[in-house]
């Protein structure tokens, strides 16, 4: 069996046919954001160096700024942000990314989920790995957007 012939006539057409449209992080954190008005406060890798970027938050909760941030956290077999978005209101929006629940070598199902808090609180971290805010009731974790694709493993073998 010519397994090559098998990819092109089955998993290559159904991937055309674009089940769903991919759920970007970068699409929600848009939407939430305050726009221009809002303070960039970066995007750090999961083995970055997050003192900036909390820094940045800090500064923006304690002036009740409109703020964004993204920090990249390790995942088993897939893609995690964890995103934070304020319009300055005194309320913050977490945004949680996975990008490949299923461990697949492609965007099969990648989904947003989204909390809010209405009262964060900056806390001390002393090592800055994560966030300086926690918050006493994170609400919601609903889906913003999400991504149901189809992965297809197929082996290949000799059939001699």
């Amino acid at each position: 069996m010519n397994w090559a012939k098998i990819w092109l006539l089955v998993v290559v057409p159904l991937g055309l046919a674009g089940c769903d449209p991919r759920c970007l992080l970068e699409d929600v954190l848009a939407a939430e954001s305050a726009g221009a008005n809002a303070i960039d406060c970066g995007y750090v890798a999961r083995d970055g160096d997050r003192t900036a970027i909390n820094a940045c938050v800090t500064a923006a909760l304690r002036a009740n700024l409109a703020f964004e941030a993204r920090y990249e956290l390790q995942g088993i077999d897939s893609h995690i942000v964890e995103a934070f978005v304020s319009v300055g209101a005194g309320r913050v929006v977490r945004l949680d990314y996975d990008g490949h629940i299923d461990g697949g070598l492609y965007h099969s199902w990648e989904y947003v989920r989204r909390y809010t808090c209405d009262q964060p609180l900056l806390t001390d971290v002393p090592n800055g790995d994560f966030p300086p805010l926690e918050c006493d009731a994170w609400v919601g974790g609903k889906m913003a957007c999400e991504t149901k694709g189809l992965t297809l493993w197929l082996a290949s073998w000799d059939e001699n």
